[in-house]
């Protein structure tokens, strides 16, 4: 029995288009001695991190290969998902301490629906 018949909603375009799935999410991240806000990689994003990490390798260029880095430029923003840094603060947040853009790049995993199972569970 599919969701349409069990009363579920079956969105139309504009519904699909217009659902705030990007929900801005505190984050406490002791190591900067606060929170901040994170938010979900977009779809764009994801296939775009994937296709410059795998030019990046095949270049041998180190900063464009920071992964966990660049989601962290792209996915930390203020309450209302706009973001506080650029692709230009991607080499001085290169520099910050791993657990902490670990701990930034997780809770972005689990946002954007890439964080395994087992991952998830810890």
């Amino acid at each position: 029995m599919n969701d349409a018949m069990n009363g579920a909603r079956v969105l139309d375009r504009a519904a699909v288009l217009a659902a705030p799935d990007l929900k801005p999410v505190a984050l406490a991240v002791p190591e900067w001695g606060g929170t901040v806000y994170v938010r979900g990689l977009t779809a764009a994003e994801a296939e775009a991190n994937a296709r410059d990490t795998l030019a990046a390798r095949r270049e041998g260029n180190e900063i464009a290969e920071l992964v966990m880095v660049r989601a962290v430029a792209a996915c930390v923003c203020d309450a209302s998902g706009a973001p506080l840094f650029t692709a230009a603060d991607v080499a001085a947040l290169a520099r910050k301490s791993a657990p902490s853009i670990s701990r930034v790049f997780r809770a972005i995993e689990r946002l954007s629906g890439m964080a395994s199972e087992d991952a998830e569970k810890n």
